[in-house]
């Protein structure tokens, strides 16, 4: 799996900086714990530490060049967050999904962006359906498709409208929460050739909204979450790259 990640990182021309991130986290924060939490959290989520692989306190502090302290503190909210795993003698690890969590993860995902879409629906009004509609037609551009972190930034757009109308903040931190652990595995399913899949579920998406249908919308929504995990599951199955969950 650590060969998937370098290959993503190498195609998006991004490398490992931690000081780097460190720095521009430390800017923008109050604490020096929440900004080593941010920047390990980040180095996570886009795959620059890979699942399964060794948190050593000694070594983050050299690179990031800080204290232990902060780090420790960082590593036990990245626990809390289910983004790291630590176990006696062993230290800490990033969490590694098996094939069945990540599918899990992503009908969680579905069912609760479904929902907010539904509360949504009174909201999404003309203006919000057009910003839906020119994000959808940029995530279709042949610039955009070949450029992962782009087409997910966009992505991220996209369902933040949905998201962020639906009036309800417990749901709004739950979805966030949720897809967290899932951003490194939508890096899988560009890398797939998911990306037209997902632009199709988008444009059916944004048709639902416009023919009033509200329980349609969320079906579709569900469905659109629910059949990028399937996908994702079946590949990780078939390569042999799923392994036994560290959460077991």
């Amino acid at each position: 799996m650590e060969l998937f990640w370098q290959k993503i990182l190498t195609k998006e021309n991004q490398t490992l900086n931690l000081k780097r991130m460190y720095q521009e986290q430390r800017e923008k924060t109050e604490t020096m714990e929440k900004a080593v939490f941010l920047t390990l959290r980040k180095a996570i989520l886009a795959g620059y530490l890979f699942p399964g692989e060794k948190l050593l306190e000694s070594d983050l502090s050299e690179k990031i060049g800080i204290s232990r302290t902060p780090i420790r503190a960082a590593i036990l909210r990245l626990e809390k967050e289910q983004l790291v795993v630590t176990t006696p003698q062993k230290g800490a690890t990033v969490i590694r999904l098996s094939s069945a969590q990540v599918e899990e993860g992503y009908i969680l995902t579905g069912v609760l962006q479904g929902f907010a879409t539904y509360l949504a629906f009174p909201h999404l009004n003309e203006q919000l359906v057009s910003e839906m509609e020119a994000i959808d037609l940029e995530m279709k551009s042949e610039q955009v498709l070949d450029r992962y972190a782009e087409w997910l930034r966009k992505n991220r757009a996209f369902h933040d409208i949905l998201v962020s109308n639906s009036g309800n903040s417990t749901l709004i931190y739950m979805i966030r929460n949720n897809a967290g652990r899932l951003t490194r595995y939508w890096y899988l399913a560009c890398s797939l050739g998911l990306l037209k899949t997902s632009n199709l579920y988008h444009s059916r998406i944004i048709e639902e909204i416009k023919n009033g249908n509200a329980e349609r919308l969320r079906s579709i929504v569900e469905e659109h979450f629910s059949q990028t995990g399937r996908d994702i599951r079946a590949y990780l199955d078939r390569t042999g790259r799923a392994v036994r969950s560290t959460l077991a």
